[in-house]
């Protein structure tokens, strides 16, 4: 039976809440602590089954005359003897260009002058201090083969490592864009069951992000703070003025490397200005640029003859062989087309599961760390636009495999990992994580230095007690509340919708300078929620259960609407005082479907996919 009543003139029926929380439920909730009760959704709900769609792997080789025809091995340029003569008589020329960062900037790449290769001599060619290698052979002019390789040689001596860091750990870190917990058991279940049963992994059920986009949760991560609060952010200034994690691991003798696979909504790049100087040890941003422009490219999965993410983990096998004895810091991250779709996941699962089972048959994870994460949940389209689709932006997977030296070193701090695993966590527990495992040799150090920053090191027990207050999450990110859905034609909502987006043209008129934007129009309101303080174990609440779990002074609305000459679909929270009489904007608008290049004309990252460009 389905349940209406009325509550400060708002009708609620929880019909849409009772679907969720009666398919597939274990225990009805997610996290269960004193602090904080979030509802548990299936991967499989009734909801999200309405969007599975399925995506092959690429053929990389599609288009391609010539198959495997180079690799890299041991600092050397290897062609295959077996394909040589033919090319020979066929009157084929294949040449190689060295790929390098341009000066002072990680926009675009350089590209070396052409190095003929003659093939009636060659089939080891050593390169010298070339990291970053493209190779093309044609006829005529017509192109038969393009490939793209990573070549890892040593940048810093033995020398140069800190001995007395040696009893600490490498870091691994593999992010994938905009993925929830959720979407990985859909998309990636044999990945997900060889990381739990095989290596033993810690998957942190009630991780939560901490911001919108991906720098907001790996800048978290990386520095402790929130964007907003590093010093001069707005200004979009290079990034070197600010201090980064990797670069406290570098000054104990880690060597560090970095790339992701996308350069559009790069990590550091997308909206801001990147580094000036390049600020690890290897960094694979210019590869990223070269490759992801192949001319005979199948897919935008694609980095030549390999998929992106084969070729971003054969290039940190390269590094960890090159480095097996010295401490290291790798970090990769694939964005392109996970960042708008579901099911590029399963299309794959198979380079990720062949690269961990490679680190585990080298015995990495004797003495490494390996950090499995998403920064958050899809943003956009239609699945986005649900209920389910809203909930899983904010439950990216976080999944640890601690390295087996530290469980028979610290199994204190290893039996902490696992019970952490069952509440509230976020990028603020992981930077914390971070300094600790930094200063296991001096414990008192790091409690002196970060022990009363935000969050808490995995090694110690998060208190049952905590909120998303002393977490601390932004109200939008907060799901220790539940919400149930309410009518779009309520008085209250209405005048909500229409106070959200009124601020949303005051921000397009405050950051508008050049004018470069269309006037607005509110078109509609599409959906509405009431937020409660907390959750009854899944269940939905009666009328008097709702009195007492809403604030009576005060209500919190998240509201769906779209905007006209776009025609975007944005969501705003906004907050109702019944004293007052006021409406306050709780958190910045996000724009839930696809924006394209609507949002062209203008580099701000408070208008982007707001503003509509009038050319």
């Amino acid at each position: 039976m389905t349940l209406t009543f009325t509550y400060y003139g708002i009708t609620i029926d929880d019909s849409y809440n009772t679907l969720l929380t009666k398919v597939n439920i274990r225990d009805g909730l997610l996290i269960n602590t004193t602090g904080c009760k979030v509802e548990y959704i299936a991967p499989f709900s009734p909801i999200a089954k309405q969007h599975f769609t399925t995506m092959t792997r690429p053929d990389c080789t599609k288009k391609q005359k010539l198959k495997n025809f180079t690799w890299v091995e041991d600092g050397h340029l290897k062609i295959s003897k077996d394909d040589r003569t033919a090319l020979i008589s066929r009157g084929v020329v294949c040449k190689y260009y060295k790929i390098s960062r341009k000066a002072k900037t990680d926009f675009g790449f350089s590209l070396g002058a052409a190095i003929p290769i003659d093939l009636k001599i060659n089939y080891s060619l050593p390169l010298k201090k070339i990291e970053f290698l493209k190779v093309i052979c044609q006829r005529n002019s017509s192109l038969l083969y393009e490939n793209y390789h990573t070549n890892v040689f040593w940048k810093r001596g033995k020398a140069l490592y800190n001995q007395s860091q040696s009893s600490l750990y490498n870091l691994l870190f593999v992010g994938i864009d905009s993925t929830s917990r959720n979407n990985l058991i859909r998309y990636m279940p044999k990945v997900y069951d060889y990381l739990l049963k095989d290596l033993n992994a810690i998957d942190y059920e009630g991780f939560i992000k901490v911001a919108g986009y991906t720098l907001g949760n790996i800048g978290v991560m990386l520095r402790g703070k929130w964007v907003q609060e590093w010093k001069g952010f707005s200004s979009k200034p290079y990034l070197d003025k600010y201090r980064f994690a990797f670069q406290d691991f570098a000054d104990k003798g880690y060597v560090t490397l970095f790339s992701e696979d996308d350069s559009q909504f790069s990590m550091f790049k997308s909206a801001i200005r990147g580094f000036k100087n390049q600020p690890m040890d290897y960094w694979g941003i210019p590869f990223t640029d070269a490759a992801s422009k192949g001319k005979l490219s199948p897919s935008s999965l694609c980095f030549g003859q390999k998929t992106n993410v084969q070729a971003l983990t054969d290039w940190v096998l390269q590094y960890q062989s090159i480095y097996k004895d010295q401490k290291w810091w790798a970090h990769i991250h694939q964005a392109i087309s996970v960042h708008s779709r579901l099911d590029t996941l399963g299309a794959l699962e198979k380079d990720y599961l062949h690269f961990f089972q490679e680190i585990k048959e080298r015995d990495v994870f004797k003495n490494s760390f390996l950090f499995f994460y998403a920064d958050h949940g899809l943003r956009y389209g239609t699945f986005r636009q649900t209920y389910v689709g809203r909930y899983e932006e904010h439950l990216p997977f976080m999944i640890i495999v601690p390295p087996r030296d530290f469980i028979a070193k610290y199994p204190t701090y290893y039996e902490h990992m696992r019970l952490n695993s069952k509440k509230l966590s976020t990028y603020f527990d992981i930077h914390k994580t971070l300094y600790h495992l930094l200063n296991l040799n001096n414990e008192k150090l790091y409690y002196e230095k970060h022990g009363k920053k935000r969050g808490e090191s995995l090694f110690n027990i998060i208190p049952d007690n905590r909120t998303c207050q002393t977490a601390p999450l932004r109200q939008r990110d907060c799901l220790c509340k539940t919400q149930m859905k309410i009518s779009t034609e309520n008085k209250l909502v209405r005048s909500a919708t229409s106070f959200a987006f009124s601020k949303m043209r005051s921000l397009v008129k405050k950051h508008d300078k050049k004018k470069v934007c269309k006037t607005m129009s509110l078109s509609r309101a599409v959906e509405a929620f009431i937020l409660l303080k907390s959750l009854k174990d899944g269940v939905p609440l009666t009328e008097n259960e709702l009195k007492s779990k809403t604030d009576s002074s005060y209500a919190k609305l998240v509201i769906t609407f779209i905007a006209k000459p776009s025609f975007g679909i944005f969501e705003a929270m906004v907050g109702y005082s019944y004293d007052s009489r006021k409406f306050t904007l709780l958190e910045n608008f996000e724009r839930l479907d696809k924006y394209g290049n609507q949002s062209d004309c203008i580099n701000n990252r408070e208008l982007k996919g707001i503003c509509y460009c009038k050319l």
